[in-house]
């Protein structure tokens, strides 16, 4: 294998064998600089670092497991008023019905909801 796990892993092992760690002042010589200057790395492919849209995530988004509940907090505000809640105020409504989830829907992901209801 060429990529850069695998290229890390051969050289540090090659370190540690070679029992050239040691604890040395930062001005001194690094000879596995020099050592690592020789690497050559597989070059990424394009596009491997894409950001999503404004607004948008990359992978799941959890909001399907969810949606009825956000849903009905919607509802409870237009049929009163002060049951009304924005969507940092549901995702803490969330938090206290599902304790130890940490698959809580996004900021983003809530307010697009809220906005096409």
């Amino acid at each position: 294998r060429k990529d850069t796990i695998a290229v890390a892993v051969r050289f540090a092992s090659g370190l540690i064998q070679s029992n050239v760690v040691s604890i040395r002042h930062g001005t001194a010589d690094a000879p596995e600089y020099a050592k690592a200057r020789q690497q050559t790395l597989k070059p990424r492919q394009v596009g491997w670092a894409r950001r999503p849209a404004h607004g948008d995530t990359l992978g799941a988004s959890y909001l399907h497991r969810y949606e009825h509940e956000v849903v009905e907090m919607f509802n409870a505000g237009v049929m009163k008023s002060t049951e009304k809640r924005g969507p940092a105020q549901m995702r803490e409504e969330l938090k206290l019905r599902h304790p130890g989830v940490f698959a809580i829907p996004s900021l983003a992901a809530r307010t697009r909801k809220v906005s096409t209801l």
